[in-house]
């Protein structure tokens, strides 16, 4: 997906079309939506921003002035897997690391870093179709992409920092109906959702998690798309 009115790497079969249009989006920081034809089981909906009773799904805009405070490069063995580069996020790439430096600089402060791979994979990244697995090295040399793209290369530029993160997919509120998207997660002392596409870090309450993990765990979200439904019990 792609910010404002264009799209990308959507078709309309993929909206997920709801009876009520949501003012100001990008604002709202609550959300409450009734899901319908799907298993929620199947997926990583509960947790975090998301609370999940029933077949009903409360999300609330993560309040970072809660967190602690945390520094990079971040230690804990826990979070050791998501600051490993994998084979299509190769944050011990020279390049990656390369550029990750000079987007830092001396910044250690997590939730600022973060905020500074963002602003450089939204100022720098084309936002143009693509059809193919994302790699972050040649979303890097391409200096293109979709959302997939943005979030492969912000997930290996943050992970090359020392900061945890992963990819997100699920489905976000845009026009008039909920669409395919791809964000990410970042730890800066809980994990907070961050959208390079949209220039959101947290990202609003529209943003609505199916799952996280690799591009394998992605391929998950064929049993949703097509099948969700949803009706919009409140927003703010």
């Amino acid at each position: 997906l792609m910010k404002g009115d264009e799209a990308v790497d959507i078709t309309a079969s993929t909206m997920v079309s709801v009876d009520e249009r949501l003012p100001d989006p990008a604002r709202l920081r609550y959300l409450r939506v009734l899901l319908e034809g799907i298993d929620p089981a199947g997926f990583e909906i509960e947790g975090g921003r998301q609370r999940l009773q029933g077949a009903t799904l409360e999300i609330v805009k993560e309040d970072m002035t809660s967190l602690p405070k945390l520094s990079v490069p971040v230690g804990d063995d826990a979070l050791a897997d998501f600051l490993t580069a994998t084979a299509f996020l190769q944050s011990d790439d020279e390049r990656i690391q390369r550029l990750a430096r000079e987007v830092v600089g001396r910044e250690k402060a997590a939730e600022a870093v973060a905020r500074r791979l963002m602003d450089w994979v939204y100022e720098n990244l084309e936002k143009r179709p693509t059809v193919s697995l994302p790699s972050a090295l040649e979303v890097l040399e391409d200096g293109a992409g979709d959302c997939n793209e943005h979030a492969a290369l912000m997930a290996a530029l943050a992970r090359a920092a020392g900061l945890p993160a992963r990819l997100v997919v699920g489905v976000v509120y845009t026009g008039n109906g909920f669409f395919y998207h791809a964000w990410n997660e970042v730890w800066v002392g809980g994990w907070v959702s961050l959208d390079p596409v949209m220039s959101q870090f947290p990202t609003d309450a529209t943003h609505i998690k199916f799952i996280d993990g690799g591009l394998e765990e992605q391929m998950r979200m064929a049993q949703v798309i097509g099948r969700l439904s949803m009706e919009i019990l409140e927003y703010r």
